[in-house]
């Protein structure tokens, strides 16, 4: 019997590495996602790039005189979700994000506060697309709160200038994934 005559029959044809390929074997591309942030519609047109939040957890040790060490899972944590966005030319979108960070943290007087109910909810969205631009997934984070505006520079002495950009952080109260 030659190598090439065996075959598997029966329950053993499900195993193996042939058996065991994705469906879908095309990459994700960074340029499938939509942002979406009612609450600052200028910044979501012009939103170019998004860090999402990494997640991570660090385990529980305990130890005990008379075996092993045990090891459980911990308490997990997450960073801060930021947005990178294109300034437009009359700086309208800019301006969004500085309101909304002054009405949340007033800088002298306490007149600029204004009630989240006013302002509207800070929710986002992010549709992560497939590679034929349909949406595949939503990932939906709660109450986001600005906590960083990055600055722009201004600038006459180059030849060939760059657009302006921006990039703002959040923090937020949890996020949710749902496939579509």
């Amino acid at each position: 019997m030659s190598p090439n005559d065996y075959q598997l029959t029966g329950e053993y044809e499900k195993f193996g590495r042939l058996n065991g390929q994705p469906i879908n074997r095309n990459a994700a591309l960074a340029t499938n996602f939509r942002f979406s942030l009612i609450k600052v519609p200028n910044v979501t047109y012009f939103c170019t790039s998004i860090t999402t939040p990494a997640s991570n957890s660090n385990p529980l040790s305990y130890d005990y005189i008379t075996a092993a060490p045990l090891k459980l899972p911990g308490a997990k944590s997450s960073t801060d979700m930021s947005i990178r966005f294109i300034i437009s030319e009359d700086f309208k979108n800019y301006m969004e994000m500085v309101k909304w960070l002054r009405y949340g943290a007033p800088y002298k007087d306490f007149q600029e506060i204004k009630l989240e109910d006013e302002l509207g909810r800070g929710d986002g969205q992010i549709l992560l697309l497939n590679n034929s631009k349909l949406p595949m997934q939503m990932i939906t984070f709660r109450n986001l709160i600005p906590t960083n505006l990055s600055g722009f520079t201004l600038s006459t002495g180059e030849s060939d200038p760059p657009v302006l950009n921006a990039t703002v952080s959040f923090v937020y109260d949890t996020f949710t994934i749902t496939t579509l």
